[in-house]
């Protein structure tokens, strides 16, 4: 019996601790009011860690949702109770956000979570902006992309509560910083790879390096870390060039065409006539050079060409009568014939494409192709003497004087030939693929390069000795408008023609920066377009809409538009100049064709169309 009894007494004890811990044992709720009552009173330490010891303890709880929200709410502002240590913040919200992303009743912390991610995102961002050192910057940035993606994500910053300007103004920001460094490493490594390239002798490298370059940063084209590595490579970017004896020999039979004859016609219409008996004007319009004579505009010959711009021909001679040669687009030759004639002289042949006008200097007749070689042939004949090969495409035709022969490459270098091809220098100007489309102007003892830059010129002033092209361009301008034309010397003043005005310098040789600006004509509200300048006895004249001409004040030597004609007519070539006769060509919009035309410099008069 007493056994029995024992283990009676034994079962009651434990059912009734059993009984007693069930009923004495709180449900979480006491514990999540503590939690909660210290999160409201901003003890969130405390709160975060009685919502942890909750969750443990009381996982099912119908508070657990809420706990969950507000444990990782707590976190986030006793990191910085005063929400404004956002360094403090990012980490502890990158850990605990995530945690949330899916409560269903995620909505009840918007109010306060939503601005406080937009603050961090604008505020880590403006302080990457203010980086005392790159390091910093990128440090602070990788944290402002952070915070960005926390503000950007819709589960916490829902849209009806987005600044959406103030977000799109803090991506930009980013944005543009993330660029700004990675700039920086990006001229660093490409230096250093121009730098490698250059001493191995590899100049498509090179030029390959910068152009990539300068394509992911236009604005790195003006670094002084660039322009002066550019400044080292002249010598070894010259020392490419390969110049060879040219044996070609010109030819003095036309070349065989299909066509058997052609006729030209012309109406014209002399008023008076012009004091030029000998002189031959050339138009060129409609892929054909054009020979007029002087005095009264009588067709002469014509020669399809294959080009609308540029100079018609260049003399050979300083008479009127010399041999003309011009460059036969077409048939890729270069062409000298008489002046009045039109009777060939002799022609040469190239395999590939001519680029720009021909130069005649020194007896010789020099060209380019786009490959960039360049041939001096005999004037007399012809004949092949030299030939070059830069490193580089060309687009425009060389000039030179002086003993110097210039020619700008597509990009980057301008390189300085002897009369014997001979490559002096390569001179780093830093202009962009394509942006020059005017040949460069000769001065008594500098060069003016024209680059076009985004609606603006920039003149590259190059001095022609030996020490000045070390270290040139010696001086550098900014014009308004584009520039399609040469700038033209007319006494001690440059003009520089852009298609919204014309710009007019003092030339001042002896002096450091030789071009010092006198003034401009009033900028054009017409359609932009090219003009096209010409210098005649201290008068300027411009063809663009209309022919203008422009006088020299005689204070401050500004210029003043003196006589304008044929204003609703469209000028597409310099007008050209000979005694008191001024010479172009124009396209009127209620005739067809063109017209060409010879006036009175002084009066304006037609003395022929």
């Amino acid at each position: 019996v007493l056994p029995v009894i024992g283990l009676v007494v034994v079962l009651l004890l434990v059912v009734g601790g059993a009984l007693g811990f069930l009923l004495t044992r709180s449900n979480g709720d006491q514990e999540f009011e503590l939690a909660e009552q210290d999160y409201q009173a901003k003890s969130y330490d405390a709160a975060a860690t009685k919502f942890t010891a909750f969750l443990d303890d009381f996982p099912a709880n119908s508070n657990a949702s809420a706990a969950r929200l507000h444990r990782a709410m707590a976190k986030i502002l006793a990191a910085s109770p005063t929400k404004d240590n956002f360094t403090a913040i990012l980490p502890v919200a990158k850990t605990s956000l995530p945690e949330i992303g899916g409560e269903p009743e995620l909505s009840q912390l918007h109010a306060e979570l939503a601005p406080l991610l937009m603050d961090m995102a604008a505020n880590l961002a403006e302080q990457a902006k203010e980086g005392k050192s790159a390091t910093e910057s990128a440090e602070k940035l990788a944290q402002a992309k952070d915070a960005m993606a926390l503000a950007n994500d819709g589960r916490f910053v829902p849209g009806s509560m987005r600044q959406w300007q103030r977000m799109a103004d803090v991506q930009e920001s980013v944005a543009l910083l993330e660029r700004d460094l990675g700039r920086g490493k990006s001229l660093e490594a490409a230096l250093a790879d121009i730098k490698k390239n250059a001493e191995a002798g590899k100049l498509d490298a090179v030029l390959s390096d910068r152009t990539k370059l300068l394509n992911a940063y236009p604005e790195l084209a003006e670094d002084i870390g660039l322009k002066d590595l550019g400044r080292q490579l002249g010598k070894p970017v010259a020392a490419t060039v390969k110049t060879v004896t040219d044996s070609s020999k010109g030819e003095t039979s036309e070349a065989k065409t299909p066509i058997v004859g052609s006729i030209a016609f012309s109406n014209g219409k002399p008023s008076a006539a012009a004091e030029t008996p000998d002189k031959t004007f050339l138009a060129l319009t409609a892929g054909t050079v054009w020979a007029l004579d002087g005095s009264s505009g009588k067709l002469l010959w014509s020669r399809p060409v294959g080009q609308n711009r540029g100079s018609a021909a260049t003399s050979t001679g300083p008479d009127a009568t010399s041999p003309i040669v011009l460059a036969d687009l077409l048939r890729n030759e270069v062409v000298c014939v008489n002046p009045r004639s039109g009777e060939l002289v002799w022609r040469h042949s190239f395999k590939e494409p001519l680029t720009g006008e021909p130069l005649v200097m020194d007896g010789q007749v020099i060209v380019a192709t786009t490959s960039g070689k360049v041939f001096a042939l005999n004037a007399q004949n012809g004949n092949g003497k030299a030939s070059a090969q830069l490193p580089q495409a060309v687009r425009l035709g060389p000039v030179g004087g002086s003993g110097k022969l210039f020619v700008l490459a597509e990009h980057s270098f301008l390189y300085v030939l002897s009369p014997e091809l001979k490559c002096d220098a390569a001179v780093y100007l830093g202009h962009e693929l394509g942006s020059a489309d005017a040949p460069p102007a000769l001065l008594s003892g500098h060069l003016v390069v024209a680059e076009n830059r985004g609606g603006t010129t920039l003149l590259h002033v190059v001095g022609l000795d030996e020490q000045e092209l070390a270290k040139s361009p010696m001086q550098q301008v900014l014009v308004p408008g584009m520039t399609t034309t040469s700038p033209v010397k007319l006494g001690d003043r440059l003009l520089v023609s852009t298609d919204l005005q014309t710009v007019s310098f003092d030339y001042h040789p002896g002096e450091d920066e030789p071009l010092k600006k006198l003034g401009e004509t009033e900028a054009s509200n017409a359609e932009l377009m090219a003009r096209f300048g010409t210098a005649l006895d201290e008068k300027f004249w411009v063809a663009a809409s209309g022919l203008r001409r422009f006088d020299f004040l005689p204070v401050g030597g500004t210029l003043k538009e003196a006589w304008v004609g044929f204003a609703s007519e469209t000028l597409e070539a310099p007008p050209q100049a000979a005694g008191d006769t001024i010479f172009c060509v124009r396209q009127s919009p209620s005739r067809s064709g063109s017209i060409a035309t010879a006036i009175k410099s002084t009066s304006g008069e037609t003395l022929w169309e």
